[in-house]
């Protein structure tokens, strides 16, 4: 978790590809107190209703790195695979999307989304 450092603060984000295209948003990163786990909350400008909160961190009953999506729509899980070189990946255990980080510069990322059985990916690129 201390590799996701980099992301603690503010981001203002725009999606690239699928139905969102152009949709701007902003994500805020933080770390509970202990440093175990990294919350991450999103706000969509446009609809404010879509906005959500997930929480990635250690889970010592499963011994994995695990996430916790909370939207609208209910609580979704993801399987986290880690870093692989510079790249943080973690997979929906609902869809089978994966949702993959990279650090693109000093004051940017893109979370890059791959949907199971499309060819195609949706990138959210992010700025301080």
């Amino acid at each position: 978790m201390k590799k996701l450092a980099f992301l603690n603060g503010s981001w203002n984000c725009t999606v690239h590809g699928g139905e969102s295209n152009g949709m701007a948003m902003h994500l805020t990163y933080s770390f509970t107190g202990n440093g175990r786990w990294l919350v991450e909350q999103s706000d969509v400008k446009s609809a404010p209703e879509w906005g959500d909160v997930q929480l990635w961190g250690y889970d010592p009953a499963q011994r994995a790195l695990v996430a916790y999506q909370f939207t609208q729509n209910g609580i979704a899980t993801k399987t986290v695979s880690g870093w692989n070189g510079d790249t943080f990946t973690s997979t929906r255990n609902d869809t089978g999307a994966t949702v993959s980080l990279k650090q693109t510069g000093p004051n940017a990322i893109s979370w890059i989304i791959h949907s199971a059985g499309t060819p195609t990916s949706v990138t959210q690129d992010c700025t301080r």
